[in-house]
């Protein structure tokens, strides 16, 4: 009777633990779907600032005003950036100084363009705008081609290794699980979490190599977990 209720317990026990690996994994990839989302984003947006340096320095070079030039691309496609600088271009409209509308795009949240901002406003107070415009724009399209290049990179360094990974889980289910099972060892569950926790862990990793943050990693951190979880649970290794 002891030996059943304990057999009951550890059923149980051990269905809630997939049960909760599982949620786990789930929530993950939500929150991770967010941040990566929101990364993106932020690149598309700093993608598309250095072709709105190069209108600016190009426009400015026929001695317009800061604003007229901000009317006149506003016709070109700014993509992500089009809403801040309808912004700036209407703050400017209202009677804003040049310091209080880089201030404004100094808050948006691409780096690259609050860079770009900060640089306008010490620009304009040196009376330089024109030659600053023309470095700056020189700058940014060598600068968002390496970024490019770490981007696609990076992407391709994360496919390698989710790829990689998924072999060495078929791997680790076909032979090594088969193994232990065949030769009497007790230890397939224990192995099964050993290698989630694996899969948990290359996720959160490739996090950081993608977008040099451990959060945007749970969404492949999740989808690795949920995958490696399905495949150990089909081979009755869970």
């Amino acid at each position: 009777m002891i030996a059943l209720i304990g057999v009951v317990m550890g059923g149980i026990l051990k269905n809630l633990i997939i049960t909760i690996i599982f949620l786990f994994s789930a929530v993950m990839i939500f929150v991770g779907a967010g941040f990566i989302d929101t990364a993106k984003n932020i690149e598309s947006k700093n993608m598309q600032v250095p072709s709105l340096v190069r209108d600016l320095s190009g426009y400015s070079s026929y001695g317009l005003s800061l604003y007229s030039v901000l009317r006149m691309i506003k016709n070109e496609d700014l993509g992500p950036i089009r809403k801040e600088v309808e912004k700036a271009i209407e703050m400017m409209k209202n009677g804003n100084t040049i310091e209080e509308v880089s201030n404004y795009l100094e808050g948006s949240s691409s780096p690259d363009l609050a860079l770009v901002s900060a640089v306008l406003k010490n620009a304009d107070n040196t009376g330089k705008a024109g030659e600053t415009l023309q470095f700056l724009s020189t700058y940014m399209n060598e600068r968002s081609t390496r970024l490019k290049n770490v981007i696609q990179t990076s992407e391709n360094y994360v496919g390698l290794v989710i790829g990689s990974f998924l072999i060495f889980v078929l791997v680790m289910v076909i032979v090594d699980f088969y193994f232990l099972r065949s030769n009497g060892h007790g230890m397939v569950f224990l192995s099964s979490i050993i290698l989630l926790a694996q899969s948990y862990a290359t996720g959160l990793y490739l996090g950081i190599v993608r977008y040099d943050n451990i959060i945007p990693g749970s969404l492949y951190a999740g989808i690795l977990s949920l995958v490696t979880g399905l495949l150990l649970l089909l081979a009755g290794s869970l």
